[in-house]
């Protein structure tokens, strides 16, 4: 079972800043204008825009059966810097990230969206928090130090 939030209602949700990476140059080469921020929550590119799948770690990524539009990235920070795979998963087809800062060799990166917040960790807990309010079913938690794999799988078989 899978979720998907507009990218106008995550905004909301997580009180984030969404920023669109923007470098317009003249003739000369000059920089006339950089990354700014979307005009309003009803600007034409933020309400076609949805979130269907979280990922934090590019390595995740099946290529084949990966809808890339869809992708929300989260700049993690933990033993590595979330923030260091940014450019990785840009290349990789993802085009929406959740970050805590934004970088200067980003703002070449075309047709993505940066949300920007104070904690991306405190903003997956509020993402995940409103995913169980949305479903409508009881959830199970399996603890313990067996078995745990052994009953999801009967579980998942009943």
């Amino acid at each position: 079972m899978g979720f998907r939030i507009a990218s106008i209602e995550l905004i909301r949700l997580l009180n984030a800043e969404a920023l669109e990476p923007q470098v317009v140059k003249n003739e000369a080469g000059e920089i006339l204008r950089e990354s700014k921020p979307f005009r309003s929550a009803i600007d034409d590119s933020l309400s076609t825009k949805n979130v269907s799948k979280v990922l934090f770690d590019t390595r995740q990524i099946n290529l084949a059966n990966w809808d890339m539009g869809e992708t929300l990235f989260l700049a993690l920070k933990d033993k590595r810097d979330g923030h260091d795979f940014v450019e990785t998963a840009y290349q990789l087809g993802i085009r929406q990230f959740l970050v805590s800062e934004v970088q200067e060799d980003w703002k070449n990166f075309e047709s993505c969206i940066f949300y920007k917040v104070e904690n991306v960790l405190g903003s997956l807990q509020q993402l995940a928090s409103w995913y169980r309010t949305q479903l409508r079913m009881p959830v199970v938690g399996i603890t313990g130090s067996n078995g745990k794999t052994v009953v999801k799988e009967w579980l998942f078989e009943l």
